[in-house]
């Protein structure tokens, strides 16, 4: 059993009330159900490379859980109840363009879900294994918004990325897993038998050989 922390490394919040303005260099992320169409919604970004990433959860892994952890700020409930739910984003967006009237697609799946019970601290919600498997295989991030919008005003005000005062509240991903060497040999002999396929019938350049077989080399 081990444990992966993958950090967030870009995120952005939208406004329905300002539906072209963009807040990707905002220090906090706000997520808000309101009326009068003031609904707002937060994004969040996972590091592709380097330390804490997902590079670095190997491809034999099989994670037995996934939690999604983010720092509440300020919290303010006009309407009791209400919980965040996290969805899986489908398609590239960046935060410095993203806005309400343009966002990326995401699964219409529940990812997770976390009921805030603190004014101040951090939350943890757990993920859903099959939408992670997805989310892995494409990692453009998650999008977080109430359960229900369009409610007297109820917000969370999240730290984000750009906050380097509080940079140890930033959000992650723990990811817990397991595969051992059994794993690795199963998913070592997969990947050595689909690279003789290809071979065979010629669909690997020679150029791409080390891009697209080299994880076998860090067995």
């Amino acid at each position: 059993m081990a444990t992966l922390l993958i950090h967030a490394y870009q995120d952005s919040w939208i406004n329905e009330d300002a539906k072209d303005a963009n807040y990707g260099d905002g220090v906090y992320l706000y997520v808000q159900s309101r009326d009068v169409n003031r609904d707002r919604r937060g994004y969040i970004r996972f590091k592709l490379t380097g330390p804490n990433s997902w590079e670095q959860l190997p491809a034999w892994a099989v994670p037995t859980s996934v939690k999604l952890y983010y720092y509440v700020d300020l919290h303010f409930a006009g309407t009791g109840g209400l919980k965040i739910n996290a969805y899986r984003v489908t398609t590239t967006w960046a935060e410095g363009t993203i806005t309400w009237n343009v966002v990326p697609s995401n699964s219409d799946v529940l990812y997770g879900q976390a009921n805030h019970a603190v004014a101040q601290g951090w939350v943890s919600m757990s993920l859903d294994l099959t939408e992670f498997e997805l989310m892995r295989a494409l990692p453009r991030g998650v999008l977080l918004k109430y359960n229900t919008e369009g409610q007297a005003q109820t917000y969370n005000t999240l730290i984000s990325t750009e906050n380097e005062e509080a940079a140890t509240k930033q959000a992650y991903l723990e990811v817990t897993y397991t595969g051992g060497v059994a794993s690795q040999v199963v998913w070592m002999m997969c990947k050595i038998q689909d690279f003789f396929k290809e071979l065979k019938l010629g669909r690997i350049p020679s150029n791409k050989l080390l891009e697209q077989y080299g994880d076998l080399l860090a067995i």
